[in-house]
């Protein structure tokens, strides 16, 4: 009986996930921030204990998806994304070919790395090289995606 929720367990949850939500929409802190700030909430509630809170985080696959974001921020501020892509894409080339060029390197780097990171990598350059040469970047950013699942069967 111990494990037994109080009665005020779930409505405390319900206005934590509404404020969250409200929070994600409205932009008042960044994901991360209001995530953890809702946890801690819900921890100080006595709702979860210690090892509970902190089991997510030792979880290899956030460690990992974690990290990578580490090395991809790194690589967004040293420009070296920018400068391959700039030699990938092209300057000169249609939509057509910059969008086989992106496709298939997106598959291939996929094929090696955990998804996310790449498209949280590529998002910002493929959007910036299409404004570039005039189109529009939605055009690119679903192929980008699909192109990343795609090479992610690689390593299955």
């Amino acid at each position: 009986m111990e494990n037994e929720p109080e009665a005020w367990h779930p409505w405390f949850l319900a206005g934590i996930i509404v404020v969250l939500f409200v929070a994600l929409v409205a932009g008042w802190k960044t994901p991360e921030m209001a995530a953890f700030m809702a946890l801690c909430m819900v921890w100080n509630a006595g709702i979860i204990d210690t090892k509970d809170a902190i089991a997510g985080f030792s979880n290899s696959g956030v460690l990992a998806v974690g990290f990578l974001f580490v090395v991809v921020h790194s690589v967004e501020r040293s420009k070296l994304a920018e400068t391959l892509a700039t030699r990938a894409f092209g300057m000169n080339t249609g939509l057509r070919y910059g969008m086989a060029r992106l496709c298939i390197l997106c598959f291939v780097i996929s094929g090696f790395l955990n998804n996310t990171p790449i498209v949280a990598l590529f998002t910002p350059i493929t959007r910036d090289w299409a404004r570039t040469r005039g189109f529009s970047p939605s055009t690119f950013l679903i192929p980008l995606s699909y192109s990343t699942i795609f090479g992610g069967l690689l390593t299955v």
